[in-house]
């Protein structure tokens, strides 16, 4: 089978699982489905895998991710994680806050070089340690919320139904 027919067959299965996903995870109910092409090898342009994205709210969400096992698609691997928007947003907000402090720090640049005296020459390496630990000290203070939106919103129990239900139903799709 040529390499071409191989690839649409990875479209094909992505296509199936979908169509299984949104009859299990109807949108009635609140779930919105989308779907991304991307690369799993990036050093191989033209190999393709599939993501496909069902999320429910901010804080309840899958990833579900249909790739060849190698360049030639030979096999498949379809496999499942947990995602939610609210994560996406927390890394975008830590890079907010890291370049805006990179350009508040521009401003101290001269105090730092003037008390680093006679090695003022590690004024950049310096302001890089600044900024990365600002990013850091962000992306920790804005996990606090998060981490406490999901012990108080979030329902363990039924969370692992709904992966055993989309596993299931992939799993059924797939035979």
């Amino acid at each position: 089978m040529p390499a071409v027919e191989r690839a649409h067959r990875v479209v094909r299965v992505a296509d199936a699982v979908e169509a299984r996903l949104v009859s299990v995870c109807p949108t009635a109910e609140g779930y919105k489905h989308t779907r991304k092409q991307y690369q799993p090898y990036p050093e191989r342009k033209n190999v393709s895998g599939v993501r496909l994205f069902v999320q429910q709210g901010l804080l309840r969400g899958y990833e579900i991710h249909v790739e060849p096992d190698d360049f030639e698609y030979r096999k498949l691997t379809i496999s499942i994680c947990p995602s939610n928007l609210i994560d996406d947003m927390r890394k975008y907000v830590a890079g907010a806050i890291g370049i805006v402090f990179l350009v508040v720090s521009l401003k101290w640049m001269p105090a730092v070089q003037y008390e680093l005296g006679e090695l003022s020459q590690l004024t950049p390496l310096v302001m890089l340690v600044i900024v990365l630990a600002a990013v850091g000290v962000s992306a920790g203070l804005l996990q606090i919320p998060i981490s406490l939106l999901r012990m108080l919103m979030l329902d363990k129990q039924t969370e692992e139904l709904q992966k055993q239900k989309i596993t299931l139903a992939i799993q059924e799709t797939i035979v």
